[in-house]
Formats: structure tokens, sequence, C-alpha cells
């Protein structure tokens, strides 16, 4: 789905924070929420570990680079204990290779070692701030929303 008008939110008159995800509603007001949409970018990738010493994901074709800010959602395993769902980790330079990677809690942190081992799906993360006084507007085409 493409949203086909602009789509404007009144002016913030604090910080308003880290967005991460989007409600989809069946009504303009006091309607249903229906779908929580992550705010990301890219193509979900499948990835999993069997590395509870070194933290290394497998991931193939993941085309991530080192600090990329990454989520993780459970959708066809279960994750590894110590990454949690819809949670933003960094990609360190640590194993970084055409189909491995390791993240951390913060760009350029500590690598994240799980203590079990899982699967699921890894992709890159689109969540923004608004700051005071901002007023966010996504134009005609420019929010896509696909399953």
């Amino acid at each position: 789905m493409t949203n086909s008008n602009v789509i404007t939110f009144p002016q913030a008159t604090a910080s308003w924070g880290l967005v991460k995800s989007a409600g989809i509603f069946d009504a303009a007001s006091a309607g249903n929420l229906v779908w929580i949409v992550p705010m990301v970018t890219g193509t979900y990738k499948d990835f999993e570990t069997n590395d509870t010493a070194a933290g290394v994901l497998q991931c193939p074709a993941h085309g991530f680079a080192s600090g990329t800010a990454v989520r993780f959602f459970g959708e066809g395993g279960t994750l590894p204990t110590g990454i949690a769902t819809d949670t933003v980790y960094y990609v360190t330079a640590t194993s970084l290779a055409a189909n491995t990677f390791t993240v951390s809690a913060t760009n350029g942190g500590a690598v994240v070692i799980p203590s079990a081992v899982g699967a699921g799906t890894v992709i890159a993360d689109a969540s923004f701030t608004i700051p005071t006084n901002a007023t966010l507007s996504f134009a005609a085409g420019q929010l896509q929303i696909a399953e």
C-alpha cells in the first residue's frame, strides 16, 4: 500500500520522541487499530545463530554495513535469548562478512552474545525522532507499506 494523499500531523508542542512504528486504523477518528507497521526499510532477511560464544549471526547476503541500525523479529523462529523483538541494535565490524554479522546495543558498543541459539528475521531500522516544533508530513506516495 502507498498513501495517495499527503499525510500531515500537527506541529509537535514538545519532543514526541522516537517513532518506531505507525498504526493503521479503520476510521479517521475513534477507529480501531487494525495493523501496526514498524518503521523499517529494505527487505526482511532470515537469520539464525548457533553461536553462544561470539554472537555471530548467520544471514545470507544481508548487505548490512558496520554501524547500520537493525531490528529483529521472531517470524520464522524464536529469537536468540539476549536479542529482543523490535529493539534497535547496531551492526558491528566484528565478524562482518557477506553472510555473517554481530550486533551491539549501542553504535560502537560491545557485541551482544546470546545465551541461547535462535532464528528470525532482521531488517534495517528507519525509526526517527520528532523534536519540538517539528511538523511531520509524508508526501503522496512517500509512505509505502508492504507485507
